[in-house]
């Protein structure tokens, strides 16, 4: 309906931008071997801090509880070594409308004994 009155690109355009994105954000990973938020700057001393999050609540009315893992990433920019930016993404001109599959190294995390 915002398409046909002007307001908005056509439906089918969101997809295919939005699998581009998907694409090149997949393809950099791959080029890369990880995967960090793109306001992160190279050649940084760089902090991270992970944790659990869980929520198992014990009261009679509960119906759910929750875990998950939090992780924060920290920076340390100085006046002398503000960091280096990462190379923009690629985005190819692909007319699919399915964003491809992350590699299996990452969707399966290999279980190590510590």
């Amino acid at each position: 309906m915002l398409y046909e009155n002007g307001l908005s690109i056509f439906y089918d355009r969101v997809l295919e931008i939005s699998s581009q994105l998907g694409e090149a954000v997949v393809n950099q990973f791959v080029e890369e071997g990880r995967v960090c938020p793109r306001a992160l700057r190279n050649f940084l001393f760089t902090v991270t801090a992970i944790d659990n999050l869980d929520h198992n609540p014990t009261a009679t009315t509960t119906q759910s509880s929750f875990h998950g893992t939090s992780i924060s990433v920290f920076q340390h920019p100085t006046t002398e070594n503000p960091g280096e930016l990462r190379e923009p993404l690629s985005v190819s001109e692909s007319k699919t409308r399915k964003v491809p599959e992350l590699p299996e190294s990452y969707t399966n995390v290999k279980k190590y004994k510590l």
